[in-house]
């Protein structure tokens, strides 16, 4: 009996167990991960373009033109600027530092001027005064120092966690202690690149050691940068190098502790005693655009990240990334190249909809041949694809929509009551159409188009191969755009070719049945005839040469993105008379115009599992008003129309409209003009986006054309090269 109640009792517990097990399997783990919530900071803030220090309850500013400097604090938690004290000296601020741990105090640094009998400030005879206070305006110490110290130019005051002050200014170091001792003065060497960088970064590590983050190499992004650490040796009164960070920008901290890097993705925490780089959080995923970020700060539960466009302060937003369960919102990811296109309306998207959260998941690389574009297809069809891709280009939006990759929208267009396929400017809707069903729904666009003074070409507002290589003849030099510059000849007659093939190539080329003519007497001449130009290698595009050559009497052709209703007064303004929007030449006359440029619109993925809340995130993009577009034309009919009509209305203009001429030929209309309406509607609808297919072979054209305008083939054995490598593209793509 005793066995077997054992048995009984050892199935029962088999059997809890199994059951335990299948309730654990049927139940899905939570997701966890960062809620980003985004406060803007009040321009107000940083009016008086303030010197300012980050701590955890706000942003203390002092103005650095005042006298009497009254230190003030924005609150993140109610919202509010509040003065707290003014200062007691009479001097200009130049810096502001807190810290010092559970001690805390606000250091100021200030320029001090001499005066005269009169009273008035002697510019050239200064001084510098180091002040602490506590956080409620009592001042604890005050420090002069020497004149020597050269107060002119850039300046760095830092506050550690055990309260050193450390001031950095031109080519000095000062170390001063918790209670305004001067600690050390170092003479940065001649020649040994430590005099003060603008970008300068003081930071400490755990254990409280400080350190000076240097830039030795620059670069226009994090990955082309590289930082060496310095530290302070008191015993030897030098700096000493620590290490060297590649590839990653130094972030300065709220409050001062800890070394901190980003790249273009990430934010990490560096350790230099084992010179390990530890990943803390996206940025990419959270919307924050890695070139905003100024401080950050960790907090209790996550972070707290400072944005600014600019030292200034000007667009100043507060990130505050808290850990949690994403499931308790609907979350949606933007899967992208391009990730800050999308940053600000996100943003806001998630302010409107608190049941949703957008987040974004970058598939960029270094690669210039890819850029990620491969890892970002094969997302599309894994078990974790994201909800919405972005469409680079119009070659990857026809190959995901024949491919099955999109969501068709027509019928999510049909059941909206917002939305109508009318509304669609007809030539965008069609670009975003793949065998009648329509997979995107674009915010935005803008016409590439070509620019000529009205006197070179008249008013019209097309032309054939044949009539643009006339003007070409005539002013060899007048194309100006990204393909002409100075210093190669053949790479800007190849550019002429590119502009007049843009359009024109539909002339030679039949992409639908994958045929190709080059060996004929018509784009034998146009080949010959670029190639004849009497091109002047000194007449190059650079940066200021478009209105230096212009007032010298030149006549040029722009390559110009027609995407805001003020841009013809702009050139107008440039060139000085009327102009033409003539567009692209083509074979034919009549089928001239621009090119449209559709402004990386987004798509829903068919694998989403939240097709309903992306419908809900493009439905209110491409309902968005004008006011809320900042680059390009609305892609609804309705928004563009009412955008021109209000800009029609006198008193209603921008003013930049007076620089533009109007259908009389009369200058100084402060709206927009009947005449430049005109041209803006005639270039939107007869501009057509580019054939893929068109673009393979001008990019083929362009390869194999490069030698003979650089005459190391001749010109049968460029286009016989050119035809064999267009037939074995054709062949491959069948």
């Amino acid at each position: 009996m005793c066995s077997k109640g054992k048995y009984w009792k050892s199935l029962l517990g088999v059997l809890l167990l199994y059951i335990f097990f299948l309730a654990a399997c049927g139940k899905e783990e939570p997701e966890y991960g960062y809620l980003p919530s985004f406060v803007s900071v009040p321009d107000t803030i940083f009016q008086t373009m303030p010197r300012y220090v980050i701590a955890e309850e706000g942003i203390y500013t002092i103005a650095d033109t005042a006298r009497n400097a009254a230190v003030s604090l924005y609150s993140f938690e109610t919202g509010e600027k509040q003065k707290i004290f003014n200062c007691s000296i009479q001097g200009q601020a130049v810096g502001l530092g807190t810290g010092g741990g559970e001690k805390r105090r606000l250091t100021a640094l200030f320029m001090v001027y001499d005066k005269d009998e009169n009273g008035n400030e002697i510019y050239s005879e200064r001084s510098s005064l180091l002040q602490c206070y506590t956080l409620e305006g009592q001042l604890c110490w005050e420090h002069e120092i020497e004149e020597e110290s050269g107060p002119e130019g850039a300046y760095n005051l830092f506050v550690a966690q055990n309260g050193r002050v450390y001031v950095e200014m031109r080519n000095y170091l000062y170390v001063f202690s918790s209670e305004g001792q001067l600690l050390e003065q170092l003479e940065y060497p001649d020649g040994e690149g430590y005099s003060l960088g603008t970008n300068d970064v003081f930071a400490c590590d755990d254990t409280g050691e400080t350190y000076l983050i240097r830039a030795s190499k620059g670069g226009a992004v994090a990955e082309d940068s590289q930082y060496k650490l310095y530290s302070w040796d008191m015993e030897k009164g030098t700096l000493e190098e620590q290490g060297v960070v590649d590839r990653k920008c130094p972030v300065q901290t709220m409050g001062g502790k800890g070394l901190f890097f980003r790249d273009s993705d990430r934010v990490y925490q560096f350790d230099p005693s084992s010179g390990e780089m530890t990943p803390l959080f996206s940025l990419t995923e959270n919307m924050i655009s890695a070139h905003k970020v100024r401080n950050v700060m960790r907090t209790e539960n996550g972070w707290k990240v400072l944005c600014a466009d600019n030292y200034s302060g000007l667009g100043t937003r507060l990130a505050t990334l808290e850990w949690g369960v994403l499931g308790e919102t609907e979350s949606l990811y933007i899967g992208a190249i391009n990730t800050t296109a999308y940053n600000e309306e996100a943003i806001l998207f998630n302010q409107r909809h608190p049941e949703y959260l957008v987040r974004i998941r970058d598939f960029s690389n270094d690669d210039p041949k890819d850029l990620g574009l491969t890892q970002l297809q094969l997302s599309l069809v894994n078990k974790d694809a994201p909800d919405l891709v972005q469409i680079w280009n119009r070659e990857t939006f026809l190959n995901y929509g024949r491919k099955g990759w999109l969501e068709s929208l027509t019928p999510y267009v049909e059941k909206s009551e917002n939305i109508d396929m009318d509304d669609f400017i007809p030539h965008v809707r069609d670009t975003m159409t793949v065998e009648g069903e329509l997979y995107c729904l674009p915010s935005t666009f803008n016409v590439s188009t070509l620019v000529a003074p009205v006197s070179a070409v008249g008013d019209r507002s097309n032309w054939t191969i044949e009539e643009f290589l006339d003007f070409m003849e005539e002013y060899p030099n007048a194309l100006f755009s990204s393909n002409t510059r100075k210093e190669d000849v053949s790479a800007r007659k190849v550019g002429v070719l590119t502009a007049a093939l843009h359009r024109g190539l539909e002339g030679f080329v039949d992409s639908e049945h994958g045929k190709v003519d080059l060996n004929n007497e018509r784009f034998r001449g146009l080949l010959t005839r670029i190639n004849g130009l009497r091109i002047d290698e000194s007449e190059g595009a650079v940066s200021g040469d478009a209105e230096r050559r212009i007032e010298e009497g030149q006549v040029l052709l722009s390559e110009k993105s027609l995407s805001c209703l003020d841009a013809i007064c702009q050139w107008e303004r440039i060139y000085g008379e009327p102009v033409t929007l003539i567009g692209y030449p083509t074979a034919e006359r009549e089928s001239g115009g621009g090119r449209l440029m559709v402004s990386q619109p987004l798509g829903i993925v068919s694998k989403s599992r939240h097709k309903d809340a992306a419908w809900c995130y493009l439905e209110e993009s491409f309902l968005k008003s004008s006011a809320e577009i900042e680059e390009g034309f609305p892609a609804r009919q309705e928004g563009l129309e009412k955008l021109i009509a209000q800009e029609q209305k006198p008193g209603n203009g921008n003013g930049n409209y007076s620089a533009g001429f109007d259908e009389n030929g009369n200058r100084g209309n402060s709206y927009l003009s009947r005449r430049h309406t005109d041209m803006i509607w005639n270039a939107i609808n007869t501009a057509v986006a580019d054939d893929p297919v068109l673009q393979s072979i001008m990019h083929i054209i362009r390869e194999e054309t490069s030698f003979y305008f650089s005459g190391t083939k001749s010109l049968d054995e460029v286009i016989e090269v050119i035809e064999s490598r267009a037939e074995l593209y054709f062949n491959e793509n069948k």
